[in-house]
């Protein structure tokens, strides 16, 4: 009013700059009251969405212990035995189902891993081991062998040397006698062969 009254206007004009400042007064009221009816609906959606099918069921186990929802929108679900029996069976099925699920997965696989592991592992050892056995008994024979041959050959030999005249070279033939005689030819330093007596190989 004290800025009104320092002012030339008429009457007519300040009764309409009144009216004016009012009607804006309401219009800003009016704004401010929808944005609060947003927000509230707002409020109320997001509620909503947090309310979701889980929220209520797991809410609702223990409707005495003041919590939020009390399930009575539930259908079947809202008695409270209803809802125990439910979230039990909820429970068995999800533990049995993980627990034969892998129990059985494990089991084939640990299973199989170590049925293939130990299967391959004692193929190649016995594989190996009889090789090696194998290998071990081949050469004790050669040696056994090698050493028989050697120790007979070497007696052969002292036994030609002892029975002949100090041969130089010797080698084997066979004759054409009808008993198939093995004859040692021995021959001599000077060139000429000498038959030693035949005898039986």
């Amino acid at each position: 009013m004290k800025l009104l009254q320092g002012t030339d206007a008429p009457p007519e004009d300040l009764s309409s700059v009144l009216q004016g400042g009012g009607r804006r007064s309401q219009r800003s009221d009016e704004v401010i009251e929808d944005q609060e009816e947003e927000d509230e609906e707002q409020e109320e959606e997001d509620e909503e969405e947090q309310h979701h099918v889980l929220y209520p069921l797991l809410c609702s186990c223990l409707p005495d212990r003041g919590l939020p929802h009390d399930g009575s929108d539930l259908g079947p679900l809202s008695s409270t035995w209803t809802r125990s029996f439910f979230f039990l069976f909820l429970f068995l099925f999800f533990f049995f189902f993980f627990f034969f699920f892998f129990f059985f997965f494990f089991f084939f696989f640990f299973f199989f891993f170590f049925f293939f592991f130990f299967f391959f592992f004692f193929f190649f050892f016995f594989f190996f081991y009889f090789f090696s056995l194998f290998f071990v008994f081949c050469f004790v024979v050669f040696v056994i062998f090698f050493s028989f041959t050697s120790f007979f050959f070497f007696f052969f030999i002292i036994f030609v040397i002892f029975f002949s005249s100090s041969p130089s070279f010797f080698f084997l033939s066979y004759t054409n006698s009808p008993h198939n005689f093995l004859q040692l030819v021995v021959v001599m330093p000077s060139g000429a062969p000498i038959k030693t007596n035949s005898f039986l190989w």
